[in-house]
């Protein structure tokens, strides 16, 4: 983040376009302070603070309230924000720079109350830890802030021209996380998930049951065994079930009933199926073969198979979480044999009352059948919910 150009009218900033998210997502922290203010009046007598505090609290709330709303107008303002080529343009005028200085002030002071209220040793010598999370990334991103922002109100003769380009983050000091045995998936509900690289939530860990109920429950799934890497794509890409559709062609074969379909008759054939047939970019290592077999035998894991003259012509199979199905990945031998597989495991997931079907990512071939994008915090909210139903996949017996 830059200082482009300022005079007495206007200042402007340059972000970059991750930046301009990161700024987005600081600015909707504020103020932070309230909730350590009891924390700030450490040194006082609690019995002297009395109604006082009441007040002082009430007093915040509406600061609050009021700093939150006028944040949201300045996004909502096309006068302060202008898109140009793989960057955005901050235009304020010198008051509101003057404005934002203390909403970056307020922010930096609630982060430094939360991590301690350390001096300036313990401070440099912080590093980003799970239970830091929330409050590191502001301490750091809102004290850069803030030395852009003072630096460009001041006359340019005396302005420290190092400090009228800043670095907003580090992004090695930000995810992935490296997962230990003892440590849990960051929350995707974190500002500050995708500051490292878009995606990749974490590194490392085991391809355990537990742990692979405990990613998809999150929205994570692993995409590589060395390192093993935990994903949640910005968007996601499902299917809803009213809006599922079946190409023309392919109802004909429906009707053909060319294809004996089963459900978890052979789940390993089918992932082994999926991993021999993808020539390019094959995620579906050995280790994932084990894994997600035992989440099969653990009950979290199904495959749909069809079968042509009794052998395996194609299949699908996908991670069962509550209301949630994430398809994994699909294969045929037989032409059309994974579409029909697919379009038997969605009625299915219809009558089992399954809510979320999750395909990760929208391609051709989902495309055909109505897949759609959605981001990351309406998959997140929908999430919720599917996880929690008590559904059961069922599938009809050995369907001709």
């Amino acid at each position: 983040m830059k200082l482009l150009q300022r005079n007495e009218a206007e200042v402007i900033f340059q972000l970059g376009v991750r930046e301009y998210e990161a700024f987005q997502r600081l600015l909707a922290l504020y103020p932070m302070v309230p909730e350590g203010y009891s924390q700030l009046s450490r040194f006082s007598d609690p019995k002297e603070l009395g109604a006082d505090e009441e007040l002082l609290k009430e007093s915040l709330a509406e600061s609050k309230r009021s700093g939150q709303k006028a944040i949201q107008e300045m996004f909502a303002d096309g006068r302060h924000f202008e898109h140009v080529s793989r960057a955005w343009l901050l235009k304020l005028l010198p008051g509101e720079v003057e404005w934002l200085l203390q909403v970056c002030g307020d922010i930096r002071v609630g982060s430094w109350i939360k991590l301690g209220s350390p001096n300036n040793q313990q401070e440099r010598a912080l590093k980003l830890t799970p239970e830091n999370l929330d409050y590191f990334l502001p301490l750091q991103m809102m004290s850069n802030l803030q030395l852009l922002f003072i630096n460009s109100l001041r006359d340019p003769a005396e302005a420290d021209a190092n400090l009228l380009e800043i670095k907003l983050f580090d992004r090695q000091q930000v995810l992935p996380w490296v997962l230990k045995p003892e440590v849990k998936f960051p929350s995707l509900a974190h500002s500050y998930v995708d500051f490292g690289s878009p995606g990749l939530i974490a590194v490392g860990g085991e391809l355990t049951v537990e742990r692979l109920k405990e990613a998809y429950s999150a929205g994570i799934f692993p995409w590589s065994v060395k390192p093993v890497t935990w994903w949640s794509p910005v968007k996601r890409g499902i299917f809803e079930f009213d809006q599922f559709r079946i190409p023309e062609r392919l109802q004909r074969i429906l009707r053909q009933k060319k294809f004996k379909v089963t459900a978890n008759q052979a789940f390993r054939e089918v992932i082994e199926g999926c991993a021999t047939a993808r020539r390019k970019g094959n995620w579906i290592a050995p280790e994932m073969i084990e894994a997600y077999t035992a989440l099969h035998k653990a009950g979290h894991a199904h495959s749909v198979e069809c079968w042509e003259d009794g052998k395996l012509a194609g299949g699908i199979y996908g991670v069962a979480i509550g209301g949630l199905f994430a398809a994994e990945s699909m294969f045929f031998k037989a032409s059309n044999a994974s579409k029909v597989a697919l379009v038997h495991l969605v009625e299915a997931l219809k009558r089992s009352g399954f809510t979320l079907l999750d395909i990760q990512m929208v391609t051709p071939t989902t495309a055909a059948f109505g897949a759609v994008e959605i981001t990351r915090r309406e998959y997140l909210a929908r999430l919720g919910k599917a996880v929690d139903l008590p559904v059961k996949f069922t599938f009809p017996a050995n369907q001709e």
